[in-house]
């Protein structure tokens, strides 16, 4: 269903040539458009995905921005050397640690964000405010539209993003320095959103937002 959908289509209207956002089904010239509930499915089933294949990855990050000590004297010197230290010390299901709030941030994220996207974006084709020839003024209403629906979707998933990090450097193997971020061990992710809750405010849960929001 993703893939069917979250594809660029080239049409040809009034002999330009425009490109056409994911979303749309090539019966009609413009695109089709999805229903926003669509487009929101289709960008969290491809979020799922992209989240499942990425997991490890995202450990090896966090890991390793964690680490307070010069490369010589840190746990681990480099992504490959991670990589053998999380499985000897740890077993390959640490490479997925944190995976369960990690799919809630990308899910949310995913279906929020492309939801909103596709349907400004084709309201504004229907309105005809992107049909001009212009790049500059293109681009800057690609960059408005995104920020719309960047902004609502980083704030929605956001706790999901904390709570999976603090899931993912807890573990005892980690060097002292990134362990004492953690107070509390977590059970999972609900245990952690109650504990995070209970002891540190809601208002833990968006600890970095305002960074977020410029990533």
């Amino acid at each position: 269903y993703a893939y069917a959908h979250c594809k660029f289509l080239k049409v040809v209207l009034d002999n330009n040539l425009i490109m056409s956002r994911v979303g749309y089904n090539a019966g009609d010239p413009l695109g089709q458009a999805m229903s926003i509930s669509d487009n929101a499915l289709a960008g969290a089933i491809t979020a799922t995905f992209s989240r499942a294949v990425c997991q490890p990855f995202d450990v090896l990050k966090i890991r390793l921005q964690l680490q307070a000590e010069e490369r010589s004297n840190a746990k681990y010197r480099s992504m490959k050397h991670a990589i053998s230290q999380i499985y000897k010390e740890e077993g390959v299901k640490a490479y997925w640690r944190g995976h369960i709030p990690g799919q809630g941030l990308s899910i949310a994220y995913g279906a929020i964000s492309v939801g909103i996207y596709q349907t400004l974006w084709h309201y504004s084709e229907r309105k005809g405010f992107n049909l001009s020839s212009s790049k500059t003024k293109l681009a800057a209403l690609d960059i408005l539209i995104g920020t719309f629906a960047a902004i609502p979707a980083t704030i929605l998933s956001y706790p999901m993003d904390v709570v999976r990090t603090r899931l993912v450097c807890q573990s005892p193997a980690v060097s002292s320095h990134s362990a004492n971020l953690v107070n509390s061990p977590y059970s999972g992710t609900i245990n952690a959103l109650s504990q995070i809750v209970s002891k540190e405010g809601w208002q833990a849960l968006y600890k970095g937002l305002p960074a977020a929001l410029y990533t």
